[in-house]
């Protein structure tokens, strides 16, 4: 029974070691890959992804958790860094993290789901026009709780 118990955590254990160090590579060298990256004012990214001003300070809230989240200044995601790098640098699950984050700073309570359906359902391969789905949602939420 005990070589069974081994065989079986040997076939299940060693792919999932495996795509652990394998996921921590790919993360470790795309994190230089950024640190190495043109900083951008936020005035220059607000106006890469085109942003009017009533989402702005949305914009950057997301770029500034997300950057957070990703272990990297704020000033080096661009609007057109894709988001599977983005997310290669983070932990799995990181949407609720994120979520719970953006209430936080911002003050805003969403209804359970509101933001991340919008950011899981519909992902755009950049993080601009992501970002911009997140301040769309945020700013339905915010003008839902001002009105109460």
């Amino acid at each position: 029974m005990k070589i069974v118990h081994v065989i079986l955590l040997t076939i299940i254990e060693l792919p999932v070691i495996g795509w652990m160090v394998w996921n921590y590579r790919v993360g470790k060298r795309l994190r230089a890959q950024f640190l190495q990256g043109e900083n951008v004012t936020d005035f220059a990214f607000l106006a890469q992804v085109g942003a009017f001003p009533e989402d702005a300070a949305f914009l950057l809230a997301v770029r500034r958790i997300l950057a957070c989240q990703c272990g990297i200044p704020p000033e080096l995601i661009q609007s057109h860094h894709t988001m599977i790098d983005l997310c290669r640098l983070m932990w799995d699950g990181w949407e609720l993290d994120f979520v719970f984050r953006l209430e936080r700073e911002l003050g805003v309570k969403a209804p359970t789901g509101f933001i991340l359906d919008r950011m899981v359902l519909s992902v755009p391969e950049c993080f601009g026009p992501w970002a911009m789905l997140v301040a769309s949602a945020l700013r339905e939420v915010s003008k839902n709780s001002d009105r109460k």
